[in-house]
């Protein structure tokens, strides 16, 4: 049996000037699943983890804490999500599933503390949901495929990752700009 526990604490870090755009709100929920699977969803409902029977070799608290920044224009809805307990590998893949209404052409992104792209996981969207499997928890966001064709031509071979991430691995398909200008499977 799979128990439930859910705590919700809201944070939110205000700078010096209330009316900046610079506010970040961080919320935080937390859910026991044991070893016959079970899910855990974010404060909002934005994101789901699915956890398959022996995925987990323990009962154990999962935390989704997510960190909401307005001013990041690549991330979905400006959402991160950051997944625990850090360290966590499961023995069958747990299905992260990420909706919103402007997910066309996004993909889910491992990404590093200052917010560089990791890799970008091999990403299904259909109807407004994102979903992609996990081998481990990290943070993780919906990110949007546009800014790789910028200045390319509709056919051109485009990458995920930036040049400027040199640690980031792309999804083990070909990519190409689409006419929309969005870099999406061949």
């Amino acid at each position: 049996m799979c128990m439930k526990i859910k705590y919700l604490a809201l944070t939110v870090g205000l700078s010096a000037l209330a009316c900046s755009s610079d506010v970040t709100m961080n919320e935080r929920t937390v859910t026991m699943v044991g070893t016959d699977g079970g899910q855990a969803v974010s404060a909002q409902g934005e994101l789901t983890l699915d956890f398959p029977a022996g995925a987990l070799t323990n009962s154990t608290e999962i935390t989704i804490t997510t960190l909401r920044n307005a001013d990041d224009e690549d991330t979905v809805g400006g959402l991160i999500f950051e997944l625990g307990p850090d360290g966590v590998q499961f023995d069958q893949p747990v299905t992260l599933r990420f909706t919103d209404d402007d997910l066309e052409e996004a993909s889910i992104v491992q990404i590093d503390d200052a917010g560089i792209a990791l890799e970008y996981l091999e990403t299904q969207i259909s109807g407004g949901v994102a979903q992609a499997d996990l081998q481990h928890f990290s943070r993780y966001s919906a990110r949007r495929a546009r800014r790789a064709c910028r200045n390319l031509s509709c056919g051109t071979t485009c990458r995920l990752c930036p040049a400027n991430a040199p640690g980031c691995v792309e999804p083990p398909v070909t990519r190409a700009c689409g006419a929309r200008g969005f870099c999406v499977r061949e």
